[in-house]
């Protein structure tokens, strides 16, 4: 088995969100930074939709397996009548 770093988000709940992962430690650290300095220019709502990070999960609503459009998929495989 290989271990590739992964970049992980963490809200203030201590929750974790896998962003993606990196080849080796060399990319995962630039990758950091990117996100850091990012994070610092971006409003936090536009950098959690360019990382497709769920909008719950900076105020702590999301709980982990649940995804951000999951009751669009509810209502397309339920519809109501």
């Amino acid at each position: 088995m290989t271990y590739r770093p992964h970049l992980v988000a963490v809200n203030n709940d201590g929750q974790e969100f896998t962003l993606f992962g990196a080849s080796d430690p060399e990319e995962a650290s630039r990758k950091l930074e990117r996100l850091r300095r990012e994070l610092d220019e971006l409003p936090v709502d536009v950098w959690c939709d360019r990382y497709v990070v769920p909008s719950g999960f900076v105020d702590g609503s999301w709980r982990p397996g649940q995804l951000s459009h999951e009751g669009l998929i509810r209502r397309f495989l339920d519809p109501e009548p």
